[in-house]
């Protein structure tokens, strides 16, 4: 007896009926066999409209969120939407999951069939209390107080239905204002929120929340503490967390935008400086032609910029965020599962994982509040300031910390380096006439086999230095390091210091 053909006569009919049931149905028998039980979460989902930069690398993601007390899954879609870009670069399909139970993250992606792996870990702990007190001796940075963050927080009352839900408009806005006119003063930015006040989210989410911070070890001390050093640097920030702690409800739509309030009257004044560098006398008839067609070529473009300005103003970003269809779901375990057929791939370091970046020096602890170097005059510094001189900036341990090796304590005590684009002699004549000629000591100097003067004048108990070799540290904000404009600056610049009193060491 054939064996085979018996259990084939045994399972036939079943077979046949599986066949039959999975095109009744609209399923594989494939996915009949693969079908797993459904578990109850709650979802919701989160649609992303980055317009860019003016237009630029505009994008969309569109995210569906699930959650389990234990377990999170974002299933992400992305794809730029502009002309260009969406034809060069793909849409991207990716899924992250945290799993609790597992103490594990996974990240895949689905286009290039790979995923990623990584514990969950403890953020790295800051005992406050044990702080080390500032080294005897040890360097102060000091840092100029030339800016304050305005911020406003107002509650419109307009109320509407946004993604279904009832909804109440607020308005968060915050720009910078700085004494010192070299300093970034003209970005404004403004964020609509949209808020939901009877949204009820569910308690999976609540849970996995109140879960995933005990997992990672998340600290409400410690953050409220980082919270007050951030709001020493920027006192509009408490004004600020105040506001929005009276707000209730959940963001359904956030709309954020960036302007730069000169971004206008800057592009005006580059295009009309270039179009006064062009030359357009042609002489032969192949430059007529190219002339002509070159001219189109402009028009075209000033037509399309003057479509862009009337469109972009001065904003430079706008994105928004939508939220939605947040409720109960059930869905197939699998949702928290590692999709079949992918390869494994090493996960990259985390920014906390990796050593921090090298800085020039030891980064000092003590740092110390200064007068706005740009504002200070002879009543401050006891001589009157060269004329259209400007603070030189030095930022030795990163341009985010806005500190500086050259400081202004008070008016007896000050070390500060300034710039100028005038001749050696001109500077030195300014300050010989001011402190005495017979003060001043102009010598020969030598670095590295570089031959240069320096002058050294001293009076009532101040000390100008100057060197006739080019400025070597610009502003931090300038202009980008290493950039074109920064070095035709330096070529064209010197630098000069005043000190006084402890200044001088």
């Amino acid at each position: 007896m054939n064996i085979n053909r018996v259990r084939q006569a045994e399972f036939g009919p079943w077979i046949v009926a599986g066949l039959v049931m999975s095109v009744l149905f609209g399923c594989s028998p494939k996915a009949i066999m693969e079908q797993k039980p459904k578990i109850p979460v709650y979802r919701y989902e989160q649609v992303v409209h980055n317009d860019g930069f003016r237009g630029k690398f505009a994008f969309e993601t569109h995210e569906v969120i699930s959650v389990t007390p234990e377990r999170k899954a974002t299933d992400t879609t992305f794809g730029f939407t502009g002309m260009i870009m969406s034809k060069l670069m793909k849409k991207r399909h990716n899924i992250s999951i945290i799993r609790l139970d597992k103490d594990l993250v996974w990240d895949m992606d689905l286009n290039e069939k790979t995923y990623t792996e990584r514990p969950i870990t403890k953020l790295p702990t800051l005992d406050l209390k044990a702080a080390a007190p500032p080294q005897a001796g040890a360097e102060d940075v000091y840092v100029e107080d030339c800016c304050r963050l305005v911020t406003d927080v107002k509650r419109t009352g307009v109320e509407k239905v946004v993604n279904g839900y009832d909804a109440t408009q607020v308005l968060f806005t915050a720009h910078t204002e700085c004494k010192d006119a070299s300093e970034p003063t003209s970005t404004k930015f403004s964020m609509e929120v949209w808020y939901a006040q009877n949204l009820n989210l569910g308690d999976e989410l609540t849970a996995f929340d109140a879960a995933y911070a005990q997992k990672v070890g998340f600290n409400p001390e410690m953050m409220s503490a980082m919270g007050d050093q951030a709001l020493k640097m920027f006192p509009g920030l408490m004004d600020l967390a105040a506001m929005m702690g009276q707000i209730k409800g959940y963001p359904v739509l956030t709309i954020i935008t960036v302007e730069d309030e000169k971004l206008l009257e800057r592009l005006k004044e580059e295009r009309a400086q270039a179009a006064s560098q062009e030359s357009e006398t042609p002489t032969s008839t192949k430059a007529l032609v190219t002339g002509f067609f070159s001219r189109k070529l402009k028009e075209h473009e000033r037509k399309k910029q003057a479509e862009e300005d009337l469109k972009w103003g001065n904003t430079v970003f706008k994105m928004s965020v939508e939220a939605s269809n947040f409720g109960p779901a059930d869905v197939s375990a699998s949702v928290f599962d590692l999709a079949e057929g992918l390869k494994k791939m090493e996960a990259e370091k985390s920014p906390v994982d990796q050593p921090a970046a090298p800085v020039s020096g030891e980064k000092p602890a003590n740092y110390v509040p200064t007068a706005c170097f740009s504002t200070l005059d002879k009543a401050d510094l006891g001589v009157e300031l060269y004329p259209k001189a400007v603070p030189a900036r030095e930022r030795p341990y990163g341009v985010m910390d806005h500190n500086t090796r050259w400081y202004y304590k008070d008016d007896h005590n000050y070390r500060l380096q300034y710039a100028t684009s005038d001749s050696f002699e001109k500077v030195v004549d300014f300050y010989k006439e001011r402190l005495g000629a017979d003060k001043c000591n102009i010598s020969k100097q030598q670095n590295d086999g570089v031959p240069y003067r320096q002058a050294v004048c001293t009076g009532h108990a101040l000390t100008f230095r100057m060197d006739d070799k080019p400025l070597e540290v610009q502003s931090a904000w300038s202009a980008p390091a290493g950039s074109q404009v920064t070095v035709e600056t330096q070529n064209k610049r010197l630098a000069f210091i005043l000190s006084r009193g402890s200044g001088t060491q």
